[in-house]
């Protein structure tokens, strides 16, 4: 017998053996349980985010803009390309 139709079998026999239909107990289930309307339901506190720093204490916004400013002033009068490229108007 495949391992598939074991599996299948033994479910049966336990479904048969406990006397109730697996529907009906999955309905039972259901019925009890009351509707929820996601994770920002009442009563559910959600943690912030974290927030991501460097070692230097900068956000990542910050940090963007001083790389920026860098190499704005690093690239004037250098070649478009490598590092500079988009940096040297």
């Amino acid at each position: 017998m495949p391992v598939v139709t074991r599996r299948l079998a033994a479910i049966a026999l336990l479904t048969l053996l406990s006397g109730t239909p697996p529907l009906a107990h999955a309905k039972k289930e259901r019925a009890g349980s009351t509707p929820r309307s996601g994770a920002g339901s009442r009563g559910v506190r959600l943690k912030p985010s974290p927030t991501a720093t460097y070692a230097s204490g900068e956000s990542p916004a910050e940090r963007q803009r001083n790389e920026d400013a860098r190499l704005r002033r690093e690239c004037r009068g250098r070649p478009n390309a490598g590092a500079c490229l988009g940096y040297t108007r």
